[in-house]
């Protein structure tokens, strides 16, 4: 191996080893923290009550109209527990 090669591979291997040990640092750290979910749907609810004005809807039709998307989700996730409950109960 030539001198050059050499330098490269070295070069390389010090690169991937300081790779490795900034992942294993940030691993080691634990979980993040600071994200709360409910200021994360407080913010998309913001994001979308924003837009529906832009869009010239009313707030309380768009306030409405996201309860009633909340609601079919919490039906269709019921229905979808229960189809999987009976399935496994094999009824």
């Amino acid at each position: 191996m030539s001198g050059g090669n050499a330098m490269a591979v070295t070069l390389a291997l010090a690169a991937l080893a300081g790779i490795m040990a900034f992942a294993l640092k940030r691993a080691l750290s634990g979980p993040r923290t600071g994200f709360d979910p409910l200021e994360a749907e407080e913010s998309a609810r913001r994001a979308y009550l924003e837009q529906a004005r832009r869009d010239g809807v009313d707030p309380d039709v768009a306030d409405a109209y996201e309860i009633e998307l909340r609601l079919r989700r919490r039906e269709m996730e019921r229905q979808r527990k229960e189809e999987i409950r009976s399935d496994l109960s094999g009824v």
